[in-house]
C-alpha cells in the first residue's frame, strides 16, 4: 500500500529535526486542502495563516464567517483527527481581519 507524500515529509521533518517552520508550513498548507475538501463553501471565508505550539490560527472574512468557524470548531477538529498530518493539531484560533478607519 502506497502512502501520501505528504505524510512522508512530515515524518521525515519529525525524524530529521526539521525546523519548526517547515513542519508549521506544512501543516498550513494541508489545513487549507482539507478544509477546501470538507467545508468547501466556509472555506472561502477561512484560511489557514500559522500553526504555532498545538494551535492552527485561522483568518476570517468577517464577523458571520468568524461565527460559523466557532460553530464548527469541532466539527473542524473531528476530520483533522483522522488525518495523520494535521492530528498534530490540538486548538484553533480565530484571527480577526481588523477594519482600521
Amino acid at each position: 500500500m502506497f502512502e501520501p507524500i505528504g505524510n512522508l515529509v512530515v515524518r521525515a521533518a519529525k525524524v530529521s529535526g526539521l525546523q519548526k517552520q517547515t513542519v508549521a508550513g506544512i501543516v498550513v498548507e494541508r489545513a487549507k486542502k482539507k478544509l477546501a475538501e470538507e467545508f468547501a463553501k466556509e472555506s472561502k471565508y477561512w484560511t489557514p495563516k500559522k500553526y504555532v505550539e498545538k494551535t492552527l490560527y485561522i483568518k476570517v472574512k468577517n464577523s458571520s464567517s468568524a461565527a460559523a468557524l466557532y460553530l464548527s470548531k469541532e466539527a473542524v477538529m473531528e476530520h483533522f483527527q483522522k488525518d495523520e498530518v494535521l492530528e498534530v493539531v490540538k486548538g484553533i484560533e480565530i484571527m480577526r481581519t481588523s477594519n482600521s478607519c
